[in-house]
């Protein structure tokens, strides 16, 4: 039922790859040559557009109107656990959620916290909790990946960059 096929577009490894290439600077000093910049930004940027117009196109195959998805919502729900692994669900484990640290700030608390995901495997995480709360807030799950930060030649992880997006 889901088909990757787009046609004549290249594989995402192809285009990466050759816009890594693009966009590298060849030699210590030199200076990118922008419209090459620009050219290959533009057909990356074409790449992925064509390709979400036809994941959009796919994932509606089969359902001719909104009335029509409650009779598929769970053949989708079942296609999509069996694509995380999920299918079958395995056993909960317990959490064994913990608080390790706290911070305050000006505006928030930070509370440094682990939990199981399964037996022996923790998950960290930070939960900014704004102060002055008068009333219930959402939460906001947000993920962020891993970038390099170096300031004046020192290290300062892989994940201080995000930091400023959850403060907000």
């Amino acid at each position: 039922m889901f088909n990757r096929n787009c046609g004549s577009l290249p594989s995402i490894p192809v285009v990466l790859a050759t816009a890594s290439l693009a966009l590298s600077v060849a030699a210590p000093g030199a200076v990118a040559d922008e419209t090459l910049f620009a050219e290959n930004r533009a057909a990356l940027d074409a790449y992925f557009a064509a390709q979400v117009e036809a994941l959009t196109a796919e994932s509606i195959f089969g359902i001719p109107d909104v009335d029509a998805w409650p009779e598929q919502r769970e053949a989708y729900r079942q296609q999509l656990l069996y694509m995380l692994g999920l299918d079958p669900m395995p056993e909960p484990t317990p959490l064994e959620a913990e608080i390790t640290a706290t911070m305050e700030r000006d505006e928030f608390f930070v509370e440094m916290v682990h939990f199981q995901s399964l037996p022996g495997l923790y998950v960290t995480g930070n939960l900014y909790i704004p102060k002055n709360l008068e009333e219930p807030a959402p939460t906001i799950l947000y993920l962020c990946g891993h970038a390099r930060r170096v300031v004046d030649g020192v290290s300062l992880g892989n994940k201080t960059a995000y930091q400023h997006h959850p403060a907000w």
